[in-house]
């Protein structure tokens, strides 16, 4: 398998059939399963940014060839995070660990397949924890907006009562959390618990996360101050607020595939649209004529340094 080291280039397909690009926030999801993986091969004190630093991504992909910015199918794909991103996903990770053993939860497998999809975690707690006594499957998310909690608890429920009897109940550990051109907001845990047999949630309390991550996630070969300096700007163009670069030129700077803009663009506004963002890349005619380009404010490319 290929390493693909910009987000924008995998996308996933979703249950509506519609391929959504890859997220950072995905991404580090992903980091975490591997770093559980990790730490009970070698132990969590010896881990470092480099044991989650490359994920697997499987099934109903899209990947960008690099070339001619054209999408073609994949079965897999070995994604890479940027260097921030692994070690805001070890931190992460830590920061669990420490909560299921304040929860006095013990897990014993990682990783472990389910009658639908995998459990990121199978263990159970050391006392009956509101009535739940037996095995516990648990689910590991990183989220972009509280109201993404509730969606998720929904499937994990039918995911738990798909499973049957062999599970007392199934636990949602998520890290709500948005990345910014800076780096990381605070993030926060949330951990939620279903009762199998009583079929009711039940809140296991609300964290504080791990210190704010400063510095953009991987950074562009040049710092993004000399980026916008290679860039034209243009600070009249009808419909947009503040001065607009060309997303061409942005690319061309990072030593990125520029031949489809049009492609890139649409990827990185879905990216934005899901990470909260209201900015967007707009197609408009620029002053002097010629083909009308993508544009965006530097708002919005400062956004978007994080997932190339």
């Amino acid at each position: 398998m290929a390493l693909v080291r910009a987000y924008s280039d995998v996308r996933k397909r979703e249950p509506d059939g519609t391929f959504v690009p890859f997220s950072a926030a995905r991404a580090v999801g992903l980091a975490l399963e591997l770093g559980f993986k990790a730490g009970r091969r070698k132990g969590f004190g010896a881990l470092a940014n480099e044991d989650v630093a490359v994920v697997s991504v499987a099934r109903h992909l899209q990947a960008c060839d690099g070339e001619g910015g054209r999408w073609r199918k994949a079965a897999a794909a070995r994604l890479q995070l940027t260097p921030s991103d692994a070690s805001f996903a070890l931190e992460l990770l830590r920061a669990m660990r420490r909560f299921l053993a304040d929860s006095a939860f013990n897990y014993y497998g990682v990783d472990l397949k389910a009658r639908r999809g995998f459990w990121d975690l199978l263990g159970d707690f050391a006392q009956p924890a509101h009535g739940v006594a037996g095995l516990v499957g648990v689910e590991l998310k990183v989220l972009t907006d509280t109201r993404r909690l509730q969606g998720a608890c929904a499937a994990l429920e039918a995911k738990v009562v798909e499973e049957g009897a062999s599970l007392s109940g199934a636990m949602l550990l998520a890290a709500v959390c948005r990345a910014s051109g800076r780096g990381w907001a605070k993030p926060q845990l949330f951990c939620r618990l279903y009762n199998r047999s009583s079929q009711q949630w039940h809140d296991l309390g609300v964290t504080p996360g791990p210190p704010v991550r400063q510095g953009c996630s991987k950074g562009p070969k040049l710092p993004l101050a000399k980026v916008f300096k290679t860039m034209a700007w243009h600070g009249s163009l009808r419909g947009v607020s503040g001065r607009a670069g060309v997303l061409k030129h942005f690319l061309e700077a990072l030593g990125l595939n520029s031949t489809c803009p049009g492609q890139r663009a649409a990827t990185f506004n879905k990216m934005l649209e899901e990470g909260g963002y209201t900015g967007r890349f707009v197609r408009k005619a620029l002053p002097g004529g010629g083909k009308p380009a993508w544009v965006a404010t530097q708002t919005v490319f400062s956004a978007v340094c994080t997932w190339v």
